[in-house]
């Protein structure tokens, strides 16, 4: 019997050691609100980014998962909302892509000219598959290439641009 009252204690203590962040749903909306305005930028200022995603978010520390790409990003997380930013600076505080992912998903993915200048941007779900519509755009701004992606893979029809905003080509990824 006493064995079993200590068992008991041990494993309330143990228990009750373990602190889980509890889900903020109305945190998650307004980071999938701020996430989406600035995926929806076409020219993005790094440093008031970093600045704006430091302040929204709680956790901040390197990757290390394996990818070929240098240097390793920086994670920005809030695990009360289930989200976090992934951030590629080179150089430092030069933003050159950009993933938020919501519930362990990556939703959004965006990489960056120098400048700031939007290069790419489409929508992804499962594990990074690329899912929807995708644009890319030239350094000054204007639309390179537009289209949409089902599991990875381009459907429909791609329109290409030239620099000043002009049709030049068409592409019909339907299958027909």
């Amino acid at each position: 019997m006493k064995n079993l009252i200590y068992f008991l204690v041990f494993s309330l203590i143990i228990l009750g050691c373990k602190k889980e962040t509890p889900f903020d749903i109305n945190k998650q909306n307004e980071l999938a609100d701020f996430s989406e305005n600035i995926f929806n930028q076409k020219t993005i200022n790094s440093k008031e980014i970093l600045r704006l995603i430091e302040l929204k978010t709680v956790t901040k520390f390197k990757d290390t998962a394996e990818y070929n790409r240098t240097p390793k990003a920086t994670i920005y997380a809030d695990n009360s909302a289930k989200t976090y930013f992934q951030v590629f600076e080179q150089p430092k505080n030069v933003i050159t892509a950009l993933c938020y992912y919501k519930n362990g998903k990556q939703i959004y993915v965006a990489e960056y000219y120098g400048n700031g200048t939007i290069m790419c941007k489409f929508n992804t779900s499962k594990e990074g598959i690329r899912n929807g519509k995708y644009e890319c755009y030239y350094e000054n701004g204007e639309i390179r290439s537009a289209g949409k992606y089902l599991n990875d893979k381009k459907t429909g029809i791609e329109t290409e641009y030239d620099s000043e905003g002009n049709i030049t080509n068409e592409f019909d990824y339907s299958g027909k």
